[in-house]
């Protein structure tokens, strides 16, 4: 039985990771071609899906840290923030969690991909996703602190 969990629980993480993958490519999708710029799809979405390895190295970075937690302050800056632990409270974790050079790279890849693939200039593509990916950030945060009880009407 627990072999049928473990394979549940990687199901359901591929079909997140596609679902979330999917969701991501239609936004961009959708902002380009409400500006004229065609993106295609179905190619922008495998090329996010093998980008979404950038997201996996970095979550492997964060479980090395975990058993080796000396590495934790060196592979802060690389694999994001949430490595220096208690020193973030719930919802900063939440929102700078995941921010290190990885999660930079991939924000800039997928900017550039955007740029490649739709015919425009990089710094509107950088732009575009830059502001998605903290309003993401943003959006989370707020759940995190709704959640927590900190809503702002009592």
């Amino acid at each position: 039985v627990p072999h049928r969990s473990i394979a549940v629980a990687a199901t359901l993480f591929v079909v997140a990771r596609l679902g979330a993958s999917a969701i991501e490519a239609l936004f961009y999708t959708l902002w380009w071609r409400a500006r004229g710029a065609p993106l295609p799809y179905g190619r922008f979405l495998a090329a996010l899906v093998a980008l979404s390895l950038v997201d996996r190295f970095a979550t492997a970075l964060v479980g090395l840290a975990s058993r080796v937690p000396a590495l934790a302050p060196w592979l802060a800056p690389v694999a994001g923030l949430q490595l220096l632990g208690d020193r973030l409270g719930p919802a900063l974790r939440v929102v700078l969690g995941g921010v290190g050079a990885l999660a930079l790279l991939r924000v800039w890849i997928t900017a550039w991909l955007q740029s490649v693939y739709s015919g425009r200039r990089l710094g509107g593509a950088l732009a575009v996703t830059v502001l998605a990916w903290i309003g993401t950030r943003l959006a989370a945060w707020w759940i995190v602190d709704l959640a927590r009880g900190m809503s702002p009407i009592r």
